[in-house]
């Protein structure tokens, strides 16, 4: 029962059960520092990895905004020839 003294479903007590889990497996139980301190630990600057994230972003977008303008000139050049 929870506090509202209704009966509870059993699968919504089982996902509630999961996610306390999975939070204790992720680390969200901990403060920040502390989470931050377990990733370094295991390797996994944070800063590190949203620098990693940001570049391949900035690359993404360089190389989707060179296809946009090579489609660009193939439809100029198409139109020119019909």
């Amino acid at each position: 029962m929870n506090q509202d003294n209704q009966v509870e479903d059993p699968r919504i007590a089982r996902l509630q059960e999961e996610i306390a889990d999975l939070r204790l497996v992720l680390g969200y139980h901990l403060p920040i520092a502390r989470r931050k301190e377990s990733l370094t630990k295991r390797g996994q600057d944070p800063e590190r990895i949203v620098k990693k994230h940001i570049h391949l972003l900035h690359t993404y977008n360089e190389i989707k905004d060179g296809t946009q303008k090579l489609i660009y000139h193939v439809s100029q050049f198409a139109c020119r020839r019909s």
